[in-house]
């Protein structure tokens, strides 16, 4: 199969390099130094010594493929439709974005379009490297209501790189979305692992309120979300969060795909609505130290 792969994060390059092993895959990044590389190393995996060949190319350049995953952060996705939107209704696009901000401008689209949640852990080590640390799965639903995606399932799915079929996008978008709105700006704000939500008990208490406001937002049973949220956290605890990277790097947070998400639906969500100025603050903060130091 012909894959695209939009993104050359670390999402981006952990799909180029399981999806590149049995499937002619491109890689379409921002930076023409990051393409270079990628041309002339392929794409390794930290801590071993396995590599695999994919073409890259530059995201303006897209063309057609049987399947193209959009690997983007969501507050990069605006600057990317253009593109996407000239590639027609022949193709098959994936969303692979945190939140769900997106779904109303992505809806617009002509081509078949699915959306997707990755539970992997990367960490990108260089342009043409990323670590693998943690497995997981992909999970994947249409938001059409007529889809091919058993059949992309058996095309896609590996044994140290599965994917699993959903039926309901909305119910699977919405779970990651509490995970993300938990675990992200609190492991940000307070700069611990993620392991610390279960560890301290402040923030604990902390987790444990931002679970039943999203809930509350998102229609879903509390309980089981909040054992999904500890089992996450549990099984990434040594990680640090996305959000706490993107703010230690001073770039742009996803706070506004994830927990600005939720303050849109309501306005009656304390916890959050303090999280979110919390973030901001931060992230404020650490730009005006960028620009000093």
């Amino acid at each position: 199969m012909e894959i695209g792969i939009i993104g050359g994060g670390a999402v981006g390059l952990l799909m180029a390099h399981y999806l590149g092993k049995r499937n002619k895959v491109t890689l379409y990044v921002r930076r023409s130094e990051q393409m270079e590389l990628v041309n002339e190393l392929g794409v390794g995996l930290g801590g071993t010594s396995d590599t695999v060949k994919v073409e890259a190319r530059l995201i303006e350049d897209l063309s057609h493929h049987d399947l193209t995953f959009v690997c983007v952060k969501q507050n990069h996705l605006k600057g990317l439709m253009p593109v996407l939107e000239e590639i027609g209704d022949e193709e098959t696009l994936v969303f692979l974005q945190n939140g769900m901000g997106h779904l109303e401008r992505i809806r617009k689209l002509s081509s078949a379009v699915m959306v997707g949640v990755t539970e992997h852990g990367a960490l990108k080590t260089a342009d043409y490297s990323v670590r693998h640390t943690g497995k997981g799965v992909i999970r994947l639903a249409s938001m059409e209501k007529s889809s091919n995606v058993d059949r992309l399932m058996e095309q896609l799915n590996q044994d140290h790189f599965p994917f699993i079929a959903e039926r309901d996008y909305y119910h699977m978008l919405a779970k990651k979305l509490v995970v993300n709105a938990v675990i992200n700006p609190l492991t940000a704000l307070f700069e611990v692992r993620n392991g610390q939500l279960l560890e301290n008990p402040f923030i604990h208490d902390l987790a444990l309120g931002l679970c039943r406001e999203a809930c509350q937002v998102l229609k879903l049973d509390f309980a089981a979300e909040w054992e999904n949220t500890e089992r996450v956290a549990r099984a990434t605890a040594a990680n640090y969060s996305s959000m706490y990277k993107d703010i230690s790097a001073c770039r742009p947070s996803e706070i506004e795909a994830i927990t600005g998400y939720l303050l849109a639906e309501t306005d009656t969500l304390p916890i959050h609505s303090f999280i979110y100025q919390a973030i901001k603050a931060k992230e404020f903060e650490r730009r005006k130290e960028g620009h000093h130091g």
